[in-house]
């Protein structure tokens, strides 16, 4: 059986004609299954809870980032506390331009289109990002980067501290991104990240450029002692000091075959 996970969003009249159009598309392809509807944090993970139960054959998503975000987050939660290792593949209908970050990434379809790679069910193990937060004591996800200003950030990587004093952003990427020549060669599947040190130079009056530094990892420790939190996938904000680690293979993600 299908789930199909709607956010809350896509409720509003603008999007109507798109859901029709994405339910349509659902039964012509004959993959059918039932739908629920976010309404707060506790709805998704009785949702998921119940997929489980009932042995789900797909999630899919029908939103954006944060919809997606939530699910996984959600499924690894529910994973740890049932000690259930082998999870359904999860999909992702996007639906309208608004944070659709990962939609773009992974060169997924939009709306009614998204569903024919649904129905194809073609996916790769994707590496996802754990975030234990020495503050709260609780563990974070992100599918696609983690950032944070350079501004009293510290990062001990292996045995040393890496930190600067230079305005800029500290980012860690899982994910290509055609956008970004400096993270290009992230990879979902390699079992390691890239940390990114984007710093801004001057140059001229009115002028400047990037300067970057480029570290791999699989384990790192993070604090900032003015900004606490960092975000993650754009939308969640997580707690500092923390260490993050890659969670290699973790989740099964339907993709686009024809454009990965």
């Amino acid at each position: 059986m299908h789930f199909y996970v709607y956010d809350e969003y896509t409720n509003k009249p603008k999007y109507k004609e798109k859901i029709r159009q994405v339910e349509k598309a659902i039964t012509d392809l004959e993959i059918i299954g039932k739908i629920v509807r976010l309404k707060n944090a506790g709805n998704i993970f009785r949702i998921l809870f119940e997929a489980i139960k009932n042995n789900a054959k797909t999630i899919v998503a029908i939103g954006n980032d944060i919809t997606l975000n939530k699910t996984i987050h959600n499924l690894l939660y529910l994973s740890e506390k049932l000690n259930f290792y082998h999870l359904p593949p999860v999909g992702l209908i996007p639906i309208g331009k608004k944070n659709q970050s990962i939609a773009e990434k992974l060169n997924l379809n939009y709306d009614k289109n998204a569903c024919k790679h649904i129905a194809c069910r073609y996916f790769k193990k994707i590496d996802i990002g754990e975030l234990f937060s020495l503050q709260d004591k609780k563990k974070y996800y992100f599918l696609s980067h983690a950032a944070i200003k350079t501004k009293n950030t510290k990062i001990k990587l292996n045995s040393f501290f890496i930190s600067s004093h230079e305005k800029g952003i500290i980012q860690i990427s899982n994910f290509p991104d055609k956008n970004n020549i400096n993270n290009f060669d992230s990879s979902y599947d390699d079992n390691i990240f890239e940390l990114n040190f984007n710093i801004k130079k001057k140059r001229y009056f009115l002028f400047s450029k990037n300067e970057v530094s480029q570290f791999k990892f699989k384990n790192i420790y993070i604090e900032n002692n003015q900004n606490n939190q960092i975000i993650l996938d754009n939308n969640i904000l997580a707690p500092l000091p923390a260490n993050i680690k890659i969670l290699p293979s973790r989740i099964n993600l339907i993709i686009n075959r024809k454009k990965i």
